[in-house]
């Protein structure tokens, strides 16, 4: 097909539209982001910078100890490269692994890494892949990097918590368990594991029945799970276990916990209502709708009581 020069120069000029668009879509982006966008070239030399590569490394120099009026733009990091604006060991950190990147036309996609040059402990999760031309040559790289300390926190606070949780439960003599609403364990104690015979781990996300629990104990559990459920009324319930030759009756007192609002269940336990029981004891909140269990055992050799 032959085109007349109408035709080219109609597709001259849509090619620069589209170029007009993407350059202002590109200065758009790197100009509202509070999010590292860079692109460099082979040498490891910035071609294009955000506002939040300038903001991020603006802090830093503050938490350093600057005390000059820092005013820089995008504009003066054209050109540079990490060793003239980071500490030697990370810039060279950086640059080792964008020619990782460079030599093996991989990208890295949400890494988690710490700033170990900052005394703060900064936290930034990063995306680096190799910049290629119009025939996908790769002519340099681009990244992205976002501060995620805000959730780094709050992920090692959750981290302790469930620890402090985990310590108080697996300290219970009695036998403390959650199910959700298929009838599933979400969570047991040291105590529980004990009773069904196996380590916490590998009761979690099974029922009752796939742990193959005595026929005698699923007939007076599962009716009573159930019922709970459906009336989100406490329910109790006692059922024998074998410790041996020796018989053991267990009084179990199952409930339902409600989100704040009342709207959707979530897991909780409560102990038995009994002199010297303990108190009640709540493990996370997760979805579905859960009972929770706690048993103390009554007496060995003998009948359940009423």
């Amino acid at each position: 097909m032959v085109k007349t020069e109408h035709q080219d120069a109609d597709d001259e000029r849509s090619f620069e539209r589209v170029s007009h668009v993407e350059r202002v879509c590109l200065h758009n982006l790197l100009d509202s982001t509070n999010e590292a966008i860079y692109f460099k070239d082979l040498d490891n030399r910035f071609l294009l910078v955000s506002k939040g590569v300038v903001q991020h490394h603006l802090d830093r120099q503050r938490k350093k100890g600057a005390t000059e009026k820092l005013d820089w733009g995008p504009e003066y990091y054209v050109g540079k490269t990490d060793v003239d604006l980071y500490d030697s060991a990370l810039a060279e950190e950086w640059m080792a692994e964008e020619q990782r990147i460079i030599e093996g036309a991989e990208p890295m996609v949400d890494v988690l890494e710490r700033d170990s040059s900052d005394s703060l402990g900064g936290w930034f999760q990063t995306s680096k892949a190799p910049l290629r031309d119009d025939d996908g040559t790769i002519i340099g790289t681009f990244g992205i990097s976002r501060d995620v300390i805000a959730q780094v926190v709050a992920e090692q606070e959750l981290a302790l918590r469930e620890a402090q949780l985990r310590a108080v439960l697996d300290s219970s003599p009695d036998v403390i368990a959650c199910y959700n609403r298929d009838l599933r364990y979400e969570m047991v104690n040291a105590k529980a594991a004990v009773l069904l015979g196996t380590t916490p781990d590998k009761v979690v996300g099974r029922t009752d029945e796939e742990l193959e629990r005595p026929a005698e104990v699923l007939a007076l559990l599962l009716p009573a799970l159930q019922r709970v459920l459906e009336t989100k009324e406490t329910c109790e319930v006692e059922f024998p276990s074998q410790a041996g030759a020796q018989t053991i009756w267990w009084h179990a007192r199952m409930v339902p916990q409600l989100s704040a609002d009342g709207v959707g269940p979530h897991t909780a336990q409560s102990g038995p209502d009994r002199a010297g029981a303990p108190s009640a004891a709540r493990p996370p909140d997760r979805s579905g709708e859960p009972v929770g269990a706690h048993g103390a055992p009554e007496r060995r050799h003998g009948q359940p009581t009423h």
